[in-house]
């Protein structure tokens, strides 16, 4: 039988395959395994899901992140570069054994774009994956994937923050007129941990390293994970106005 616009279906969300994160970069076959695991049980699943998106940092390695560590110099940028190169080949080749009727979507993280992405790392992930923000129908859903990068911190690409705000709130506009019966919006970074509006000196809590990193007493504090209050806001007014239903992330690797 022919899907109507109403009836139900299912979808797949998922984040932070982030090959190469376990050897930092020297290897990124540990992951690969761990995504064709994953794909083979997608696989499988009945009624197949209509669409799996992949909630950003598809790999680990960007220059902006990692070239510091080897001495922040031309050449270690393009060392950075060809490994992020061969991990989003990589990355692809993988995926594409999904199925052909799992439509994939793909999300940038700020291992994708850098922690303060700018024009030329958000050029290099539309290149291997396509747009880094965009929206599409589902049966009668209305599903929004943004760039949180630009909301996490938009230092140096203010210009394309507001245009995606604006653009965002436009989607938000067209969705209630066309009457979706939900809006769904998918990101990487999640907006808050705790309630949405918690500020950075609140945020007490830190996570470990990888264990596969070897000991080390080095955390990740709890504020790297959110989106800051003053961007935050902006966002989450809309959501509220436009009735979105659930926004979904991945980055905080503890949830």
């Amino acid at each position: 039988l022919q899907a109507t616009q109403n009836d139900p279906f299912t979808f797949i969300v998922c984040a932070d395959t982030q090959i190469g994160i376990a050897s930092q970069n020297r290897e990124w076959e540990t992951e690969l395994a761990y995504s064709r695991d994953a794909i083979r049980l997608l696989n499988k699943l009945e009624p197949r899901p209509l669409f799996c998106c992949v909630c950003g940092d598809l790999v680990d390695m960007e220059s902006t992140i990692f070239a510091t560590w080897s001495g922040g110099d031309a050449a270690a940028i393009e060392r950075c570069d060809e490994v992020q190169n061969a991990q989003n080949r990589d990355w692809k080749a993988t995926w594409n054994a999904l199925h052909e009727d799992i439509a994939l979507v793909c999300v940038c993280g700020n291992h994708d774009v850098g922690n303060r992405p700018n024009a030329a790392t958000m050029q290099r992930f539309v290149a291997a994956f396509g747009d880094d923000y965009l929206a599409f129908w589902v049966r009668n859903t209305y599903n929004i994937v943004l760039n949180t990068n630009l909301f996490s911190d938009p230092t140096d690409a203010m210009e394309m923050y507001e245009h995606q705000l604006a653009w965002l709130e436009s989607r938000l506009c067209y969705a209630q007129e066309q009457k979706a019966s939900h809006v769904f919006v998918f990101g990487h970074h999640p907006w808050f941990l705790y309630h949405q509006d918690e500020t950075d000196d609140e945020m007490s809590g830190a996570s470990a390293f990888p264990k596969e990193w070897g000991e080390s007493t080095t955390t990740f504090p709890d504020r790297y994970f959110h989106i800051p209050l003053q961007y935050r806001k902006q966002a989450l007014a809309l959501f509220e106005q436009y009735s979105v239903t659930a926004a979904f992330s991945g980055h905080f690797h503890q949830n």
